[in-house]
């Protein structure tokens, strides 16, 4: 949630100055570049700025619509424009046309086949609440907007409103706790804005003060959230800085034992040199070593159909590329490559189990 989380910043900087063509491209392109990096949660960050630009032209005057329209455009054109330049880019790397469909791959594994999917709880149960704080958050927005040009406050909660919709989906595919404590906290920051709305009313008596006793969960709540946070903050910044300290760390690890020892049985100047590797985090190694894999498709562990598995074994078979580095998993090969590692020889190993073989002539 990185690009949901610091796009709520840039949407805040966004409002509070004048709606330019220049601002709106600069922010379509990071809310792409969010896609990019994360389909699940880039498409709620970018769906959450189209549906406030959307609501704003419905909401407008007409003399204003038209300023909008071109705000909308502008939105298109950069997402259309960053997508055909990660497309040419991963063309060029890849050095074969990219399967623009294979993106959408995952989704269709885990929304539509259904792999790992767990049931919403129809047993009372948080996510209920979550979603009454969505719709209360919008419906609020709507109604600012239909009595003028609505504040920047009903304008942020709008914002993360549609987005914490759009991040829920991932929960109500796979109801599980963990899940949704990473798609809860626009509720909660929806959550406690509102109440503090709310409260003020009260303070100046629009509302009944009796209605006070019914925000004192949410501030509670907000007050132990806040603290804990602020507890763990030290813990939070060691972390970051022993993380930032080993990127420099030339220590020898497994990952680059394993990366000499497939450089140094390849030739990277090769360009025609078909080679292929099947371990964990093979990608990785592709990416390190600056070649690319003679074999499509998902690799070993990306291959969550049986179909993939069988596509990528025959591939293994029917091509037969030069050279072969096969990482074990848990210790093993998978069965389903072992036929098609039959028409290859084994020439070495390393103290990781990273193996490496030759295609057998024939």
């Amino acid at each position: 949630t990185f690009f949901p989380s610091v796009s709520l910043l840039f949407f805040w900087a966004y409002i509070s100055r004048k709606q330019t063509i220049l601002s709106t491209v600069a922010f379509s392109v990071f809310l792409t570049v969010g896609i990019v990096w994360n389909l699940d949660s880039g498409i709620p960050a970018l769906g959450s700025f189209a549906t406030y630009l959307v609501l704003s032209v419905l909401f407008a005057g007409r003399g204003r619509r038209s300023e909008g329209g071109v705000l909308l455009a502008a939105v298109g054109a950069s997402v259309v424009t960053v997508l055909f330049l990660f497309y040419v880019y991963l063309t060029w790397k890849g050095g074969a046309p990219t399967p623009w469909m294979e993106w959408f791959r995952y989704q269709r594994i885990f929304y539509i086949e259904g792999a790992y999917a767990i049931r919403l709880p129809y047993i009372p149960h948080p996510w209920m609440l979550t979603l009454v704080v969505y719709v209360a958050g919008i419906l609020g927005y709507m109604r600012a907007a239909s009595n003028g040009d609505p504040s920047r406050f009903w304008k942020v909660i709008l914002y993360v409103s549609v987005m914490g919709l759009g991040l829920f989906a991932y929960y109500q595919h796979r109801a599980h706790d963990q899940v949704f404590l990473a798609a809860v906290w626009p509720a909660v920051f929806t959550g406690l804005l509102l109440s503090e709305k709310v409260a003020k009313h009260i303070l100046i008596n629009r509302m009944p003060r009796i209605l006070l006793l019914t925000l004192f969960p949410v501030f509670i709540f907000g007050a132990v959230n806040i603290g804990y946070f602020a507890f763990r903050l030290p813990s939070m910044f060691a972390i970051s800085k022993e993380n930032l300290s080993s990127i420099g760390d030339k220590t020898q690890t497994e990952f680059l034992n394993n990366v000499e020892f497939i450089r140094a049985r390849i030739n990277p100047n090769n360009g025609q040199q078909q080679i292929a590797i099947l371990a964990p985090g093979q990608s990785i190694y592709f990416l390190e070593l600056k070649i690319v894999s003679a074999l499509t498709g998902p690799g070993i562990t990306e291959s969550f159909l049986a179909t993939d598995t069988q596509a990528l074994a025959d591939q293994l078979g029917d091509k037969r590329p030069e050279k072969l580095f096969v990482g074990k998993i848990e210790g093993k090969i998978p069965a389903v490559y072992l036929k098609a590692l039959e028409k290859y020889s084994l020439v070495d190993e390393n103290e990781n189990g990273m193996m490496y073989y030759d295609a057998k002539d024939g």
